[in-house]
């Protein structure tokens, strides 16, 4: 540990000795002496005086005041408290401070036995540990050689023991129930100190797992995983498989396969068990998943995880439509609406302006020409030109408008505006056209919904989880009302894919949307008989070989580093073995061959309405003026025949 680490640290003081007996002044000084020293060497910041229930006289209570008064004249914070609350102690720190220490003194048979008891239902890797032996000649040759395991320890027990006269301060540690493994750590005197005899790490210190066998347990048709047996022994293939070998041969362990599960595993409110490999590891069966297995809050309270090995996004998975429509707003999405805007006021003040000039040029009211002037503005915007007769202005369409202004203006000022509203409107044009050209050619699938939101609003679509998955577990035991609102889309669970094969091939034929990730989808996508299309969940996820609860190998999987090797799982990811394995392991993908479908007839109505419209707004104003012409010609009949008459009478 750093020493500036901002920790706990609890030193508990056990004294297991007779009424009678008591520490004297020379063991207090060296005793609280080197409780400071690996205090001060584990980066810990206070200390707890811990003493046995069944000690707690004034003889005892004044060994520890006195200790305390030691511990607080090197500026340690101290706390006294007794044995029977350590564990509570222990609990309570655990998710605050980082790991606590306790100072056993064992004298007598009954000290040895006291503690034993002790750690025999105490797990005691939560804390650190510095025990001194003295006086018993049973106690003191244990201690210099532990044959067997009385203290409980495990592989990644943090455990310095000090022996009566020993000056070597040793750590011991063991692998399952065998052995005590002893290393020198340092040596201890008054007058000398703590003095270092090795400069290596934790896990420089215990290099190897001496061939030790792990039990594993693997999903049956996982996606990276693949088991095979032979001759009634399985192994492992794929990635994972090949990740564990690796870290096999670096830290010299050996691995069996004893269980392949169908699932990876999830909660049954009915059994109150977990199923599938999670399952395994709960009851204790096996040691390691080796799987791609995604974390979960409820799956870390029963198990443990490595550090990841891969990280992916989840998504929602649906199948690809067969077309591309064109939506009505694609054509006016090309631009941005403050351009819309412009090119709307243009028109208008152009037209205003123009006319104002023409008036003023041809000596003619303003609404004379402000309806021809309205007409010429809006065809040089769509690219239709100004209509002249033999000008090199004059384009291929004609406009049968008022003969006396057809001709391209020949005052200054007008031809100025016309030919700046036409260079404007040809810029615009052109990045209309090249934008819509390339909105038209890219093929985008029109999808039912974008979003999980929207998801969740289109009621024509199930939600398809694979059997087991962490996303089965959380979907079924959150609380959220997210999780709420995806679980009533949710399909039954006999009718949830076991594997992955079945949960696309699902996708592919009925309406339903998977949560998956990435990482499962890039390897089968050559093997799926439909292309799909992921929406982003905006989650990332880890991928992580679980173990079981408060297993010993979990520090050793994460961070063990052997000089001169590569050999944990963090190393793998920093160095880039892990990628190397998986773009060794993941299939190569070819190329998809274009196809090109045509133009349906939906994606054209856009186009059709706009004409028919168009046509449709054309005979209305032709129908009106017709109207409007027979109106006035019966109107102009009548009134010259009313003047004939009267010219005729009154000649007559």
């Amino acid at each position: 540990m750093p020493s500036g680490a901002q920790c706990f640290l609890v030193v508990t003081l056990f004294r297991a000795i007779q009424t009678c007996v008591a520490m004297s002044d020379e063991q207090m000084w060296s005793h609280a002496r080197l409780a400071v020293e690996v205090r001060r060497f584990y980066g810990a910041s206070s200390i707890f005086n811990v003493y046995n229930d069944k000690n707690s006289d004034r003889e005892i209570m004044s060994t520890m005041l006195r200790l305390s008064l030691r511990f607080s004249r090197s500026d340690v914070l101290v706390h006294s408290t007794k044995m029977s609350k350590v564990k509570r102690y222990a609990e309570y720190y655990q998710q605050r401070t980082l790991r606590s220490l306790y100072i056993i003194t064992l004298k007598t048979q009954l000290d040895m036995t006291e503690f034993v008891k002790f750690a025999s239902d105490f797990k005691m890797s939560l804390n650190l540990w510095l025990v001194f032996i003295y006086k018993s000649r049973e106690l003191l040759k244990y201690c210099a050689r532990p044959d067997r395991n009385l203290f409980n320890v495990s592989f990644d027990t943090r455990m310095l023991v000090k022996c009566e006269n020993d000056p070597t301060v040793r750590e011991w540690y063991a692998l399952g129930k065998d052995a005590v493994r002893v290393v020198d750590l340092a040596s201890w005197s008054v007058e000398s100190g703590w003095r270092r005899v090795t400069n290596k790490s934790l896990w420089e210190r215990r290099s190897s797992l001496d061939g030790i066998s792990l039990r594993i347990a693997a999903v049956k048709e996982s996606v990276y995983t693949a088991t095979e047996s032979k001759r009634k022994r399985s192994s492992l293939h794929g990635l994972f498989g090949a990740v564990l070998r690796e870290l096999a041969l670096a830290m010299n362990f050996t691995f069996e396969l004893i269980s392949i599960e169908d699932m990876y595993g999830s909660f049954e409110p009915d059994s109150g068990t977990w199923s599938g490999v999670i399952g395994r590891l709960v009851d204790k069966d096996v040691d390691v998943g080796v799987a791609e297995f995604g974390q979960s809050n409820e799956r870390l309270k029963v198990v443990d995880f490595t550090v990841p090995l891969l990280l992916t996004w989840a998504n929602l998975y649906l199948k690809e439509p067969n077309m591309s429509a064109i939506m009505w707003s694609t054509y006016v999405q090309v631009f941005d609406t403050r351009i819309w805007k412009f090119t709307l006021v243009l028109a208008i003040v152009c037209s205003v302006v123009i006319s104002l000039m023409a008036a003023k040029v041809e000596q003619k009211q303003v609404l004379t020409v402000a309806v021809d002037t309205w007409f010429y503005v809006w065809g040089i915007q769509c690219q239709q030109g100004f209509p002249g007769n033999g000008t090199p202005f004059q384009l291929n369409c004609q406009s049968p408008i008022n003969a006396s202004v057809s001709q391209f203006p020949t005052a200054s000022s007008l031809r100025i505006a016309f030919m700046s509203i036409m260079i404007t409107s040809m810029v615009i044009y052109s990045s209309y056209s090249a934008t819509l050209t390339s909105y038209l050619a890219l093929f985008v699938p029109s999808l039912p919904f974008n979003s999980e939101p929207e998801f969740l609003l289109n009621a024509a679509y199930n939600l398809s989880v694979v059997r087991g998955s962490v996303y089965h577990d959380i979907l079924e035991r959150a609380e959220s009302r997210r999780a709420k609102l995806l679980r009533r889309r949710l399909n039954r669970d006999e009718d949830l894919p076991k594997t992955m094969v079945e949960a696309i091939d699902q996708v592919c034929q009925e309406k339903v949307v998977l949560i998956s990730n990435e990482l499962f989808i890039e390897k089968l996508r050559n093997k799926m008989p439909c292309p799909l299309v992921a929406i982003s969940l905006g989650r990332l996820e880890s991928i992580a070989f679980p173990l079981t609860k408060r297993s010993q190998f979990r520090e050793i999987f994460d961070f063990y580093k052997r000089p001169l090797f590569l050999s944990s799982i963090e190393h793998f990811r920093s160095y880039g073995i892990i990628q190397v394995l998986r773009n060794r392991h993941l299939p190569k993908i070819s190329p998809t061959k274009m196809i090109y479908l045509p133009v349906s007839f939906y994606g054209i109505v856009p186009l059709i309405t706009i004409y028919f419209s168009g046509v449709g707004l054309a005979i209305v104003i032709l129908i009106c003026e017709l109207l409007h012409h027979r109106y006035w010609y019966a109107r102009r009949s009548a009134i010259r025949n009313i003047r004939d008459k009267y010219l005729c009478v009154k000649l007559c």
